[in-house]
């Protein structure tokens, strides 16, 4: 069924990520699909949940950006509603190859927020700038 809130991001040409967002009762989701276009079809594939693996909470209103080109491929997550309507204070970084991740403590004013925007910038083969903005702090809160 169609969600709302979700991320959708860019892996290559014919390829993209969506990830989480709100189902149609408005509890959050913790999927991961990719879609890839070959000629005329358009395939999805669910990546599934690891079994007795560390793997992000069910999130919407949550901040996404891929980094290419490096060694890896990986997808960082920040943030979003989780739970009980409640901000999510983490950071998470996704091996999209291997469909592993990895938790990352970052500071509470770059994490605990919901509805904001991230992106990466590549400074060099080994070094990438991450740029989160706006949001808010919780669901009622003044926009940061």
């Amino acid at each position: 069924r169609p969600c709302s809130n979700l991320t959708l991001l860019s892996l290559s040409a014919n390829r993209v990520l969506l990830y989480g967002g709100s189902n149609h009762d408005g509890y959050q989701i913790d999927t991961i699909y990719i879609s890839t276009i070959t000629g005329y079809a358009l395939i999805w594939e669910i990546l599934r949940k690891p079994l007795l693996a560390k793997y992000p909470v069910g999130r919407y209103g949550h901040a996404a950006t891929v980094i290419s080109g490096c060694v890896q491929e990986i997808m960082i997550t920040i943030g979003g509603v989780g739970e009980d309507w409640k901000t999510l204070n983490d950071c998470w970084v996704m091996d999209v190859k291997h469909n592993k991740h990895q938790k990352i403590h970052l500071p509470d004013n770059v994490t605990m927020r919901m509805y904001h925007s991230l992106s990466s910038l590549a400074i060099s083969p080994t070094n990438v700038l991450l740029v989160v903005f706006g949001g808010r702090r919780s669901l009622l809160g003044d926009p940061i």
